[in-house]
């Protein structure tokens, strides 16, 4: 083979191939593996180096489901493939940090706890209707020192009493709640201390007014729905932290908040921010609804 000669007279191989400093190289794959998790599979054959990069962004976002139709551009596993992961590479299950339950547990508390306590590291958790169906609860300590920011949830999915007096509350950033509190457990509700965001299916007028003005984080109430005509808003149309919204895909829009932040707290978000600046709203009836279009 013939030596190949630099411009400055020094010579290398011919077959050298230019290589990307290594840091740089990983800094590009987890970028690949974070913003497209369904390509991790196919970097995983790339390099033994590479796999050791990607592969926990694998687990990044765990989605337990009976229908993995549900789920578009994230990996779905049944609690089959769950148990089969947790008992041959349990350290992997620690790079979870988004977890989505989408399939009935039954009576299976024991199944429902092991779950979380494979998955210490999780902060976005997500109850969906197939999983509210059942009556399974983890135990509480298991529960109580997740490192929750986002959850998803029916009061009761996580502990049977006295919810948001619970530890893992204290962290809760976004909280949505899929039926309405008792009204004794409103004062713990209001003074969550790190609660910025919260929505609700149901209208609650008189705690909805309690957050708004006692909640000192708070910066958006959203209900998930569209105004109904035989309410009385007139107490909350002028306060532009209240929105009202449609989000028909909530899997997709979960899904979205996972990949790229363009959930619908961040779309309610932009909404109030324009309100604030004096931006006229679609509805004039109802100038806190927000007409999203996202589908």
């Amino acid at each position: 083979m013939e030596p190949t000669h630099t411009h400055a007279g020094s010579e290398i191989p011919s077959s050298a191939e230019p290589r990307l400093p290594l840091e740089l190289e990983q800094a590009i794959f987890e970028l690949v593996a974070l913003s497209r998790p369904v390509f991790i599979p196919n970097l995983l054959l790339v390099a033994s180096r590479v796999k050791q990069w990607a592969e926990p962004f694998l687990y990044r976002t765990l989605i337990i489901a009976q229908d993995k139709s549900r789920t578009d551009h994230l990996r779905t596993y049944t609690v089959a493939q769950w148990r089969r992961i947790h008992e041959l590479r349990p350290s992997l299950l620690k790079s979870v940090r988004n977890l989505m339950l989408d399939t009935p547990l039954r009576h299976d508390s024991a199944t429902l706890d092991m779950i979380f306590s494979s998955c210490p590291n999780v902060q976005n958790v997500c109850m969906c209707w197939a999983a509210r169906a059942s009556l399974a609860l983890p135990r509480t300590e298991t529960v109580d020192i997740l490192p929750l920011r986002h959850l998803y949830s029916e009061v009761h999915d996580l502990v049977e009493r006295n919810p948001f007096s619970r530890p893992f509350y204290r962290n809760i950033s976004h909280l949505e709640l899929g039926d309405p509190p008792a009204e004794e457990d409103w004062t713990d509700l209001v003074h969550l201390p790190q609660l910025t965001h919260i929505a609700f299916i149901y209208e609650i007028p008189i705690l909805f007014r309690r957050l708004l003005d006692e909640c000192k984080l708070l910066r958006a109430l959203v209900v998930l729905g569209v105004p109904d005509v035989r309410s009385d808003y007139s107490q909350l149309a002028t306060e532009k932290r209240f929105v009202m919204m449609e989000v028909p895909d909530f899997i997709g829009d979960w899904q979205r908040g996972v990949l790229d932040g363009n959930d619908y707290w961040a779309r309610a978000e932009e909404f109030i921010a324009r309100r604030i600046t004096g931006g006229s709203s679609p509805d004039a009836q109802y100038p806190f609804y927000l007409i999203d279009n996202v589908a």
